[in-house]
Order: C-alpha cells, then structure tokens, then sequence
C-alpha cells in the first residue's frame, strides 16, 4: 500500500455495533494516524479489528480488547480486631455495591516485619497473618486495576494470651482454722482475671488484675480435702485448670500441690 494514496479503514469494535469507515490519506512519509473512538456499554472480552483497503490491496490488523468498569465499594473486616500475638488473625476483603472486580491485584500491608504481600484478587477473599509481638497494627489493603485504585484500612489489636500459667499452694497440708497461701503465675498477659472456685461452686478469691499473685485461703473449721478449679482469661484468652486438691485436716498430711497450664503434679 502506497503512502499518498487513498485509503479505506474500517473499524469494528466487536460488540456487535456496525463498523466504521473512514477514508483518508496517509501523510507521506510516515507515521501517520486514523483514529476512531467508541464507548462500550458493557463490560467484556471483545474481538477488535481494522480492515485497511487500497488499489485492491487489504490489510487486517486483529487486537483482543479487555473492557472493566472501575471497581466497586469494598470493605475491609477483620474476623476479630483483638487476637492474640502467635495466634492467626484473618480479614475479609467484602464486596458491597458497585462493579465486581476484575483484572484486579491486591497489595496487603500487614504493618510489621513481614514483606507486602502482592496477588491477584478475587471477591471476598480472605488473608490471614500470624503476629508475633504485641501492639496496635494498621492494615492496609490496595486494591487496583488498569483504570482504578482504592485503598482500604482497619487497625488490629494485638496482646498476650496467658502463658506459663500456674498455681502453687503453700503450706500443704494445713491444720483446721488455718491459711494456706495460692501463688497465681503467669507471663506476658496483660489485663487477666483469675478465680478460683470449689467444687461446690463456692467462689474463693477474685483476681483482677493479675501477672503474678498471691492470696490466702482461710478454713474455719472444715476438715479434709476440698478441690479448687482456677480459671484466667484475659481479652484474647481464657485458661481453664483442671480441679486440683486443697487440705486441712486435724493432723498432719504427707502431700503438697503444684499446677502448671493444665498440669497437675500431686507428690
């Protein structure tokens, strides 16, 4: 095909409207440019092609066109805004209104050590982290697309769950009418509260808040062994001890108690 001569293209944008011709004459010498715009109504894949005619001669040139909306409203939900530092916290990107999202990748900040995490997007998808130390972490999700970008973010709390948690007893035995002193242990959990409650369902002692306690358990009269269940929780945890024996007794008792997260050794 020759520069100078004329020249008819014919432009069909796939989507079923009727092509567009256009004859012109391409400068000489090139590059030269016939433009033709058109406005989609829908979003898709479509088959675009431009037919150049000329003295008999024709040129096809094919091009595969991706049309998207820009994306719709999304949310960012955590599944619960205070975890526990070494635990999985997870989030849902959730779609609202608006257009679903489509050649979309998304870009994950998790806000700590740990590199950006970069993947292709689907809808209401979820992500999951483990964080190892205590704090307060704003997350943020970037959505984007060839034509949009939005940025999400929410704030997850993170604390200690109760670790290395225990309880001693000391004197044991003791004698009727005498006290014996529970040590409540724990590390690295903060805002706990403990109890302890006999198995007759008799509250003994409110902890609130406790790292590392001390409390006396007075008799009044009452002989043999009793059976205490200590119970912790904190905003991320809750520790559950198995029921462990107390005594008081007239007369001497060869035992002592340790307990330590759901161990019990009488000995």
């Amino acid at each position: 095909m020759e520069y100078g001569s004329n020249v008819r293209f014919t432009f069909d944008f796939g989507d079923g409207s009727v092509p567009v011709n256009i004859d012109g004459t391409p400068a000489t010498p090139p590059p030269s440019q016939v433009l033709s715009s058109h406005v989609y109504l829908e979003t898709g894949q479509f088959k675009t092609s431009v037919i150049a005619r000329s003295g008999g001669v024709q040129i096809n040139i094919d091009r595969l066109l991706y049309v998207i909306a820009p994306l719709g409203v999304y949310t960012l939900n955590l599944t619960n805004s205070l975890v526990a530092s070494n635990s999985p916290a997870s989030m849902v990107v959730t779609w609202k209104s608006g257009p679903l999202a489509e050649l979309t990748q998304a870009k994950v900040s998790w806000n700590d050590s740990t590199p950006t995490v970069i993947a292709d997007f689907t809808d209401n998808q979820t992500y999951t982290h483990t964080y190892l130390e205590r704090g307060n972490y704003i997350i943020t999700v970037i959505l984007s697309n060839p034509i949009d970008r939005k940025t999400l973010t929410t704030t997850i709390f993170v604390r200690a769950g109760i670790t290395n948690f225990g309880c001693k007893a000391s004197p044991l035995p003791v004698r009727v009418a005498g006290t014996i002193t529970i040590h409540v242990n724990m590390a690295g959990a903060q805002a706990v509260t403990t109890t302890l409650v006999r198995q007759d369902g008799q509250l003994v002692a409110p902890i609130s808040p406790a790292s590392r306690k001390c409390f006396d358990l007075e008799n009044q009269g009452e002989n043999g062994k009793f059976y205490l269940t200590t119970a912790s929780s904190n905003w991320v945890d809750d520790v559950i001890m198995p029921p462990y024996p107390v005594a008081f007794a007239s007369q001497d008792l060869s035992f002592g108690l340790s307990t330590v997260r759901g161990v019990n050794d009488i000995h």
